[in-house]
């Protein structure tokens, strides 16, 4: 048995907590696997932030059932990332999670990573749905990948509020490489996906884009890269698509192909604030979170 850590990085800059990680290791004709154990999420940290600096929340309209959404992965932003999942629980009912992350560090060998191993969180296991990532497989023609996922905030900070908010769902994560970008490999993800999201189906499943947006800049800065991302959220679709200033853009262009072929294409914000407001520190180096549905 093994144990591997991730330090987070100080203060504001990444927000990502400590990230336990238990597993076996083999080596066999495919590389090296993960054997009888499972990936260990997040903890959800217990002191919320500062309430004073709380984004506003706007509710869904009546009426609206989200099909897709995009939340933070930082866990600096962690009560709101709560307060939206728990916005989601009063509109509907889910019990499968497609989760698409980027790739943040160089774990993983493939461009589109998959694992059936299952998640554990302070709450409770959660599971992968084995019949859609089998189908995902198929249509990718791409085998299991589970060395990507050990370190992958991106998935680690959104399940353990999977678990708490939704205990008896499944997930199916996704880890998407970003750099270079590829356009055909979003898109060839997002037909692969409608294996998995039919219309059939609807009232079962929900997309998360895990995501963050602007990074790295000033309060000027920031501001004129919501703006810009605003021109998405109010049309969502490929002809919006370069205008989500965010590090998930493979992940918001499956979002935008889905929603013209669903035609659902409507946007909620729920929420938008970001690491300053949050935290009062490092106002030259500013992440900002969107927190939004799609109906």
């Amino acid at each position: 048995m093994r144990k591997a850590k991730l330090i987070a990085a100080p203060a504001a800059v990444c927000f990502v907590l400590t990230l336990w990680v238990a597993c076996e290791r083999r080596a066999d004709s495919g590389g090296i696997s993960y054997v009888g154990s499972c990936y260990l999420a997040n903890k959800i940290p217990s002191a919320p932030v500062n309430r004073n600096r709380f984004p506003k929340t706007t509710p869904l309209p009546p009426g609206a059932i989200p099909w897709a959404g995009t939340v933070s992965h930082h866990l600096l932003a962690a009560d709101v990332i709560g307060e939206w999942f728990a916005e989601l629980r009063r509109s509907r009912d889910v019990s499968l999670f497609v989760i698409v992350s980027p790739r943040h560090f160089v774990e993983g060998v493939k461009d589109v990573s998959l694992s059936s191993l299952p998640w554990s969180t302070k709450d409770g296991p959660v599971a992968v749905a084995r019949g859609p990532l089998d189908r995902l497989k198929r249509e990718l023609n791409i085998s299991e990948d589970p060395t990507a996922f050990p370190g992958e905030h991106g998935i680690a900070a959104v399940v353990p509020f999977v678990r708490r908010y939704f205990p008896k769902a499944e997930i199916l994560p996704v880890i998407v490489t970003e750099s270079p970008l590829s356009t055909e490999r979003a898109d060839r993800l997002a037909s692969a996906l409608r294996t998995v999201l039919t219309e059939e189906d609807r009232a079962r499943w929900f997309l998360v884009v895990s995501t963050d947006f602007s990074h790295h800049g000033d309060a000027a800065q920031t501001e004129e890269r919501r703006r810009r991302s605003l021109r998405f959220f109010a049309a969502v679709g490929l002809e919006t698509w370069p205008y989500a200033t965010c590090d998930n853009m493979t992940g918001m262009r499956v979002l935008a192909r889905l929603a013209e072929q669903f035609g659902r294409r409507r946007a909620s914000i729920f929420a938008y604030t970001d690491s300053y407001r949050l935290s009062g520190q490092d106002p030259g180096d500013i992440t900002s979170y969107f927190f939004s549905f799609i109906y």
